[in-house]
């Protein structure tokens, strides 16, 4: 407790100096299960936390069968008042990403994990959620890989217009936007259904 101590006095003074710190968490089992005081100070800085579905649960006090936001809500008014905040959930099948103020109804971005791995198949999980971190802050810090990103998606969009005469209907947009991201879904609407 006594470094995790150390830690949430070194953040805080960070943030201190620089008010937009994004400061990124991977609270862990122990943590979120057994939140002592030294633990929820160093949550109190973050801006992004990381957790797994059981992680969740812990730091979010699920009550009976209340609806995720719920309990995202609560675990984002733990995180660093005044900064909107970014809560990724992980799960088997898919992420659910919460943004928002501390204390505020958080939107809800939900991710399919299109290539899901079967249990079967597993042979070593220990560091899976710490290796799902850094492909997300390698794409949110790195410039180089969101103009990647970007300029798949512009491909994918051009690929579908050059296919016929005419403009891209909306129904091209969605499909090319599906073939790059996947299916995504913002506030319980599929991004890439009509009309959305």
């Amino acid at each position: 407790e006594a470094s995790t101590g150390a830690i949430g006095r070194v953040l805080a003074s960070a943030v201190n100096v620089r008010k937009d710190l994004v400061v990124s968490v991977d609270p862990g089992a122990y943590w979120a299960s057994n939140s002592h005081a030294a633990a929820k100070y160093v949550i109190s800085q973050a801006t992004m936390l990381h957790v797994n579905v059981q992680e969740f649960e812990g730091l979010g006090s699920r009550v009976g069968r209340e609806p995720d936001r719920f309990v995202a809500a609560r675990v984002l008014s733990q995180m660093r008042a005044g900064a909107v905040c970014t809560l990724f959930v992980r799960r088997h099948s898919s992420v659910s990403v919460y943004i928002g103020l501390p204390g505020s109804d958080p939107s809800e971005i939900a991710v399919d994990n299109d290539d899901v791995v079967r249990v079967s198949s597993v042979v070593d999980a220990t560091g899976a959620g710490d290796t799902f971190t850094a492909g997300v802050l390698l794409a949110l810090a790195s410039s180089e890989t969101r103009a990647v990103v970007a300029t798949r998606l512009g491909v994918a969009f051009a690929r579908s217009k050059i296919a016929h005469v005419g403009p891209a209907t909306h129904a091209d947009i969605l499909n090319s936007y599906r073939s790059v991201l996947g299916e995504v879904v913002l506030d319980g609407r599929r991004i890439t259904d009509e009309g959305n």
